[in-house]
């Protein structure tokens, strides 16, 4: 009678144990890709890596930091709801990749967490804006972007 109870307590922790979704990425160092279409043009802008520094069932906090500098705003925010996330990457200004001439407006994102053979990602859409000086009327013009992210983990 005491194996039967003991093998049913272990079944029942096998059974409630497989069956838990993970609700945590790993903290560490993503790569960054972008591919953003705005104004009939497309942009591959750098964005390099970040780092996630927090992680749990409900958020993820990314370090504040883009192509060698560190702000003071604040580290961004993206909330889960199970591996699905939304939120707000701060962009800064131009970017050496597109030729320093036009810049981005914070990226609006939302996408879905997964895992491939070991390797952790994070794919959506972003929404933002273009931002690039219009040397004929002299003012600043800005179109609607939409592109797609992927974050795909490097530890």
């Amino acid at each position: 009678m005491k194996n039967i109870l003991v093998l049913s307590t272990l079944i029942g922790l096998l059974v409630f144990f497989f069956s838990c979704e993970k609700q945590r990425l790993p903290e560490g160092q993503y790569d960054v890709f972008v591919t953003i279409q705005a104004d009939n043009t497309t942009f591959n802008p750098c964005y390099g890596s970040l780092n996630i520094l927090e992680s749990n069932k409900n958020y993820l906090i990314i370090e504040n930091y883009w192509y060698g500098y560190s702000y003071d705003w604040g580290n961004d925010t993206l909330y889960r709801n199970g591996n699905d996330f939304s939120g707000i990457l701060q962009w800064r200004g131009g970017n050496n990749c597109i030729g320093n001439v036009g810049g981005f407006d914070n990226f609006n994102i939302s996408g879905t967490i997964s895992k491939e053979k070991g390797v952790y990602y994070l794919k959506g859409t972003l929404t933002t804006l273009y931002i690039t000086p219009n040397p004929y009327t002299e003012t600043i013009d800005t179109f609607d972007a939409t592109g797609t992210f992927e974050f795909k983990s490097i530890f």
